[in-house]
């Protein structure tokens, strides 16, 4: 029960924020508190209607459920964290298991939850049991949202800080439980009847105003608001006033100095003073990555009057922007701040005679799309708008949309920033910003600025992706926490690859062991022993139940140090000349990439020693023995070291080249691992596939033929062979890859060769001798 003693302390806490409360009628507490959510409550209750989603049910029309949630979602105005849906309160929605059979039972349970049997603590815990089974994300916020807006009578939106604080300001902190229960939710719904029925005297409280009382005092708790004194103007909810919007809107009707000097006074105490104030209380906290990169502190803010020579113009709107040190703020890359009569804003932009930025913007754009896309899909979402504000509309629920009724993709922006005007923005219609308080629009701006601080990275740097990723791993460390959860590679072990194989497990295990010692390994043998088979099998083991991945390389006579490493790369200037950066190669780009992952990463080189190792490798042959140093490359000036979770597995056909003609420095850097014909290999696979073709007379022929050979780096390998249905292949393998290996490697031998030409070998292959051709 709420005794007299918290009663009390509830009451000093409104007081503190209010002056003086004077009960659930306080126009101030309407206003700030509880107006806000009856909207929220009034509007999306008709989105998630039994009806509504029962119809969906009982028609399969799962895509369209979740795109009714997702839309009911959308539109809790501050309820939820929206600002990057993929991992924020609707991020459940966007699980990539939903993407499969589990979509049906999932909206199926979700129904439940909202109307199935029993009371809405009993059906919270049957909806968390589901997503537990499911290995789908669980928390507060998501299930209970959707409870209170289809009952808010009688049913509680759990934000859980909120929510813990308000138990601990009444000394009930044994009450929260982190994650949502049946009991848990149980006891916060007795919490809030305890204190509707303590404040009866103040005007019969719902569960809003209850809901409502429990922010303000989690306020007091978390120190936003101490007393009275402490509670001045700009402190207050709707920092710009329904007033501003409506002078601006006159302006945009008169848009003349002299309307600006008529209406000097509120211009300033409306716009430009609030405006200002928001925007430096932004720069005070942001990080000292983005300081040391960007002007936040002169020359930020624009005025009213036109440059137009005299006669007398004036903008409609006022705006003020973060700029690159150096640069122009009308000119270039910036973090933006805009407001007019109908709309704030808030984002990325490149000013229109920015030329160069523009273009490396939208060079390093399309170059570094497949590692961008991913990257700002998480950290900022989709619910951005791309373009200039006058494609936008306002609907009538305050939302944004596209006057073409498209929906742009980070994809699309990327392929072609220019066509988007490089501008990447959020926008608030006036209605939902006078109901923000100011901490929370100072917040939203903040959190926007740091998520589209990247796209000012890209715009700036020759070579931004590094500086991005590192940026995005100091700056948001919980985006790699998930996406290590949600994406772990699967597990491929060692007995699997043995029955791929056919090699033993015990020599696997061997192999895996030497790479790990050594980290770095060469599989070496004659042509079609399976070396770069096996070394796939082997990345795919090593990578799996981690975040890791492996990728292939191929060297050949022309690589160089600048394809594998890096090199000056000349490319043409928006002026028509040439620049020339330094660009990373094929190492350094997985070695960046490797760098963001906590398990194994592994490159395979194939043919490795078609390439001038020594030249190719340059330094690296000096990391490679030495993995914990950081050394400075050719042509830069920043250090490298090969991170610690980076293997490297070379592939070496000795037909090419001997083992023993390879640089003996790089020979002590790697272990080498032999490969030979492996016959039981041949054997077990053609007995395992059932197809009827007996590998013995093939057996016993290539035993003959590399004993004719007497050389193991040019022995013929058994990897042409293993074919589900070899008998009807086996006379064009023979002819077209047998054959002229055997020309070439007894060229001045006839007899032999024509001893295992296929007219000759042909009746030991096959039944009868016959010809398959």
């Amino acid at each position: 029960m709420i005794g007299e003693t918290i009663k009390a302390k509830i009451i000093e806490a409104l007081n503190a924020r209010y002056g003086s409360w004077s009960g659930f009628q306080d126009e101030q507490f309407i206003e700030d508190e509880t107006r806000y959510k009856r909207r929220v409550a009034e509007e999306t209750q008709p989105l998630v209607a039994r009806a509504v989603l029962d119809e969906m049910v009982q028609q399969g029309q799962w895509d369209d459920f979740i795109a009714q949630l997702e839309l009911a979602g959308k539109r809790s105005i501050n309820l939820l964290y929206m600002r990057t849906p993929k991992s924020g309160d609707l991020k459940l929605l966007y699980a990539p298991a939903l993407a499969g059979d589990l979509r049906a039972e999932f909206c199926r349970a979700f129904f439940r939850l909202l109307y199935g049997d029993g009371g809405a603590p009993e059906r919270l815990g049957a909806f968390v049991a589901f997503l537990e089974a499911n290995r789908l994300p669980i928390y507060w916020t998501f299930p209970t949202y959707f409870l209170f807006i289809s009952d808010p009578d009688h049913n509680l939106l759990v934000k859980p800080s909120t929510i813990k604080d308000f138990l601990e300001f009444i000394d009930a902190g044994e009450r929260w439980n982190r994650w949502p229960t049946a009991e848990g939710y149980q006891a916060i719904l007795d919490t809030a009847a305890e204190v509707g029925a303590a404040f009866e005297e103040y005007g019969r409280p719902d569960l809003i105003d209850v809901q409502s009382v429990m922010y303000v005092c989690a306020d007091v708790e978390r120190g936003k608001v101490t007393s009275v004194e402490s509670t001045s103007p700009r402190q207050r909810p709707g920092i710009f006033k329904p007033e501003a919007f409506a002078l601006l809107k006159d302006l945009d009707d008169d848009p003349t100095v002299a309307f600006c000097q008529a209406h000097q006074e509120e211009l300033e105490r409306l716009v430009t003073v609030p405006f200002q104030h928001v925007f430096r209380s932004v720069a005070g906290r942001l990080s000292e990555t983005i300081r040391a990169t960007m002007e936040t502190d002169k020359r930020l803010f624009s005025i009213f009057a036109k440059n137009d020579f005299g006669r007398g113009g004036a903008w409609s709107h006022y705006w003020g922007a973060f700029y690159p040190k150096g640069s122009k703020r009308s000119q270039d890359a910036q973090l933006s701040m805009w407001i007019n009569h109908e709309l704030f804003e808030h984002g990325f932009y490149i000013g229109n005679y920015g030329s160069t930025q523009r273009q490396r913007f939208s060079r390093n754009s399309q170059v570094h799309a497949q590692i961008l896309e991913p990257i700002l899909s998480q950290l900022i979402g989709d619910n951005v708008r791309f373009g200039d504000r006058e494609n936008l509309i306002v609907q009538p629920d305050g939302t944004f949309a596209y006057r073409d009724g498209s929906e742009p993709t980070w994809a699309e922006f990327l392929q072609d920033p220019s066509r988007f005007n490089n501008d990447v923005s959020y926008f608030l219609a006036p209605e939902d910003l006078v109901e923000l308080e100011e901490d929370a629009l100072v917040e939203r701006v903040l959190d926007s600025f740091r998520r589209l601080f990247p796209l000012v990275l890209l715009a700036t740097l020759d070579e931004p992706i590094a500086e991005i990723e590192a940026y995005v791993a100091q700056e948001f460390p919980e985006l790699d926490e998930e996406e290590e959860e949600e994406e772990l590679q699967p597990l491929l072990p060692l007995p699997d690859i043995a029955a791929e194989t056919g090699f033993s497990q015990a020599e696997l295990a061997r192999w895996v062991a030497a790479i790990q010692r050594k980290r770095q390994a060469i599989f070496y043998g004659p042509p079609g022993t399976g070396k770069t088979f096996i070394a796939r099998m082997l990345a795919q083991h090593l990578i799996g139940g981690g975040d890791g991945f492996w990728e292939l390389v191929q060297f050949h006579p022309a690589y160089a140090y600048e394809d594998f490493i890096q090199g000056i790369r000349p490319r043409p200037t928006a002026s028509g000349g040439l620049e020339y950066p330094v660009v990373r190669g094929r190492f350094l780009e997985f070695c960046q990439k490797a760098a963001q992952c906590k398990g194994p990463c592994v490159l395979i080189i194939d043919e490795i020693n078609r390439a001038n190792l020594a030249r190719v490798f340059g330094e690296l042959m000096y990391l490679l023995e030495y993995r914990d140093e950081n050394i400075r490359l050719a042509a830069s000036d920043q250090g490298f070291r090969i991170p610690s979770n980076v293997y490297l597995i070379g592939t070496m056909n000795t037909a090419d080249r001997s083992i023993a003609l390879v640089d003996h420095a790089l020979r002590r850097r790697f272990a080498f691992i032999k490969l030979e014909p492996q016959y039981m290999v041949l054997d077990a696979f053609h007995r395992k596939n059932g197809a009827g073709f007996d590998p013995a007379p093939l057996i016993e022929v290539l035993r003959e033929i590399n004993r004719q050979i007497g050389d193991p780096h040019y022995a013929v390998g058994i990897s042409f062979f293993l074919r589900d249905v070899l008998a009807g292949d086996l006379e064009d393998i023979w002819r077209m890859e047998i054959e002229p290996y055997l020309d070439e490697y007894f060229f001045d031998q006839r007899d032999l060769v024509k001893k295992f030409t296929w007219e000759q070998v042909a009746s030991r292959l096959l039944p009868g001798g016959q010809s398959h051709g």
